[in-house]
């Protein structure tokens, strides 16, 4: 179980790292304010490299795309390199054929954007492509890897917003809220790791819990319990009980064990108490462990007692081991000389050793 948790939560969280990219801190000095506040202009520098594309397809235009974006931002745009401005984006792109995803692989897009200012120095840097983390749209063609980078990709389709934002003129929370709303999922799913601690996410997120793709709402989970606001409990649990995907129930057990709380474990409790619930059982009494949950000891003791799923007795054992420790050793050394059923003899053995660090 704690394998599987870990697995799917390492991947997760490696969404929400690259969702994040790297930026200044929030708290720049009053200087640096100063400096972004009086930004005027903004000089784009644009290198491609389409050496390795398929012949047959199209050249994408990174520069005219990009310029149109950061046109947006109401900056004067210079192009001409040998002029001074106050900020430079730098992008270096590149189109190439790659293998992955279709058969006959795809046209991958790809770009490496650095932000800086001149006084400012460095304020952003990210890197995207039109296929990763996974296709908006699944379709080989020339056409589709266009769309995948211009309707899927968070950093490109937000970009004049992300630039303002980076600038000190834009809000960042705000445009990764809006996003959450996007029609491409991949999008949504990006913008709801963006959010670090910021309060203002807690109902967008709430709300993302319910997405359809199972993406999104493993990534909300995993926002929400970073922010650690009680308020989120109750939803994560309607989540972790009535979401048909199994990795995002998981995802809500961690989180909700992130976050805690008496509620979070008198929650657990009477799910486990509820036959309506039992396919999350096992969630639930791995829940009272993580939290160490003292006060369900007796209950835990009667579910490995009398239990006749042997994963639930398994699991109820761990946790009875796991939160007891070696007050819960009288226990398990009465299962041994009452001579039980195999399954629980061998489980009350093993705890016993997980108990002593054998």
């Amino acid at each position: 179980m704690k394998t599987w948790i870990l697995t799917i939560l390492a991947f997760v969280q490696l969404n929400l790292a690259l969702a994040g990219q790297i930026a200044l801190p929030t708290n720049v000095s009053a200087a640096k304010e100063q400096y972004l506040e009086d930004t005027r202009t903004l000089k784009l520098v644009v290198t491609v490299d389409a050496s390795n594309k398929k012949q047959e397809d199209g050249s994408y235009n990174f520069a005219s795309a990009i310029k149109q974006k950061i046109e947006k931002t109401g900056l004067t745009v210079i192009t001409n390199d040998s002029l001074k401005a106050d900020a430079t984006l730098f992008a270096k792109c590149t189109q190439f054929h790659s293998d992955g995803y279709f058969n006959g692989g795809y046209t991958a897009l790809q770009c490496d954007l650095r932000l800086e200012h001149y006084k400012a120095g460095l304020l952003w840097t990210t890197i995207f492509r039109n296929c990763n983390p996974w296709p908006y749209i699944w379709d080989g063609s020339y056409a589709s890897s266009v769309k995948n980078l211009e309707e899927g990709i968070f950093d490109f389709k937000y970009l004049d917003e992300m630039v303002l934002a980076k600038l000190g003129r834009g809000d960042e929370t705000l445009t990764s809220i809006k996003a959450l709303k996007d029609k491409a999922w991949t999008i949504r799913m990006k913008a709801a790791g963006r959010f670090g601690k910021d309060v203002r996410a807690l109902e967008p997120l709430i709300a993302a819990l319910s997405d359809e793709r199972h993406d999104v709402a493993e990534t909300a989970a995993v926002a929400l319990s970073q922010l650690r606001d009680k308020r989120a409990v109750k939803p994560l649990f309607d989540t972790l009980l009535n979401n048909p995907s199994r990795s995002v129930q998981i995802i809500s057990l961690y989180a909700i064990e992130n976050i805690g709380g008496e509620e979070a474990r008198q929650s657990f409790r009477e799910i486990i108490q509820d036959n309506q619930y039992k396919s999350v059982h096992d969630l639930a009494i791995n829940g009272l462990g993580e939290l160490k949950d003292r006060g369900s000891l007796e209950l835990l003791k009667t579910i490995f007692l009398e239990s006749s799923d042997k994963e639930i007795r398994s699991q109820a054992a761990w946790a009875l081991a796991y939160i007891g420790g070696k007050e819960i050793v009288p226990f398990f050394e009465g299962v041994l000389k009452n001579q039980g059923n195999k399954g629980d003899y061998e489980l009350a053995e093993r705890s016993l050793k997980f108990i002593w660090g054998k």
